[in-house]
């Protein structure tokens, strides 16, 4: 019997499979040698330095090292930032063990291929700083929320999340929606009744809704690119509400109108009964929800003919079986106990999707019952683990 695959080698592993490489068949042999308690061992280590990650970005030590454009011992790097020679030394030792940093001759360099993932947080669409920042939180709620869910069945909404998960989630899709929104998401779409592409129709200005919009990445954005158009920022999180408000002020945003769904939801329209949106937007939504097929029967009702919908989710298969072949599975299915299934649980009777929870298949069985026609599954070219669904 072989031993479980080491997490530590998960971005190598989803490449090389993906591309059917000897190299990723190499590396699995290597792992499957792995006993339990190394791979136990192996899972410890590796939380200890997701932990470490979050404490190296919250010092934005990374863009210092990385900007002393030569390695540099523990002491160089103390005079040049100011900081404890003694504690960097053991913090680099430990990235350094960890593979995120370099140590050869006495001294500490980025390993080349981590910079471009850990540096420049605020601009970098690629950064994944934020997901260790909500990494603490999240394994906090082990304990408060996964326990007691096991018990009882009952999970907790989105705003049970401190402010520090919800930052972290910001900050891991607000450079993303910045700069792939547009060119991967929309850019390629014709609304289905008439043919139009997505994009003129919004330059010409039209009412669009974005639900479930956070900390309004994807508002801001939608915003910002189609300023003809108005753009309805639904919300259920007062926290994130809190953040969406203080952004629209501070960049003066004309054409943002914030939702709160506990007042306003997407089946009150736009402008009243009688208004309409022509276009639509939800993005890891749905899998969320307590109740996904009220919302999507609100939407029928006012989505436009002349208009679509586009569902972001994550892109899974229909059953744990196939699921769990994804050397990524661990990833998603943690995600799924510590938030996503967490939320979706919350009321009583909640759908309970989780993260994994919503295959092709069952998108479009919701759609169908709905009364929508047109339900077409594409992907995402900048994100592959999420698929793209064109509604209408």
């Amino acid at each position: 019997m072989t031993a479980p695959v080491s997490k530590s080698y998960l971005p190598l592993l989803i490449t090389a499979f993906a591309s059917g490489t000897a190299l990723g068949l190499f590396v699995a042999k290597r792992m499957m040698k792995l006993s339990p308690e190394q791979h136990l061992w192996c899972i410890v280590m590796h939380s200890f330095t997701g932990a470490l990650i979050h404490a190296g970005d919250s010092l934005e030590l990374y863009d210092h090292l990385e900007a002393m454009k030569r390695p540099v011992t523990a002491q160089e790097f103390a005079e040049a930032t100011g900081w404890s020679e003694r504690w960097l030394q053991e913090f680099l030792a430990q990235a350094a063990g960890a593979g995120i940093c370099t140590f050869r001759d006495g001294k500490f360099s980025m390993t080349p291929g981590y910079a471009p993932l850990l540096c420049n947080p605020a601009t970098n669409p690629r950064s994944l700083a934020g997901l260790f920042e909500m990494l603490l939180p999240l394994v906090k709620r082990a304990e408060s929320v996964v326990v007691r869910a096991i018990q009882s069945g009952k999970g907790v909404d989105y705003d049970f999340s401190n402010a520090q998960i919800i930052r972290g989630i910001d900050r891991k899709n607000y450079n993303w929606f910045r700069d792939y929104l547009v060119k991967d998401v929309l850019k390629d779409v014709n609304v289905p009744a008439t043919g139009e592409p997505l994009v003129e129709m919004l330059e010409r200005g039209v009412h669009v809704a974005d639900i479930g919009c956070g900390c309004g990445a994807s508002s801001i954005t939608l915003a910002k690119a189609f300023p003809k158009s108005t753009i309805h920022a639904y919300e259920a999180s007062a926290l994130s509400l809190q953040v969406l408000e203080e952004r629209i002020h501070a960049e003066n945003i004309p054409n943002i109108v914030v939702c709160n769904v506990a007042e306003r939801g997407v089946g009150d329209g736009p402008d009243g009964d009688a208004s309409e949106f022509s276009f639509v937007y939800s993005h890891d939504l749905l899998h969320d929800m307590t109740d996904p097929q009220s919302l999507i029967r609100d939407v029928k009702t006012k989505l436009s003919p002349r208009g679509c919908w586009i569902v972001v989710d994550i892109k899974c298969q229909n059953t744990v079986t196939a699921n769990i072949q994804s050397p990524a599975s661990a990833l998603f299915y943690g995600f799924s106990c510590l938030l996503c299934l967490a939320c979706s649980t919350s009321e009583d009777h909640g759908a309970g999707l989780g993260t994994c929870g919503l295959p092709a298949t069952k998108c479009q069985e919701f759609m169908k019952e709905a009364g929508f026609t047109h339900c077409e599954e594409r992907g995402v070219a900048s994100n592959p683990v999420q698929a793209r669904y064109i509604v209408a």
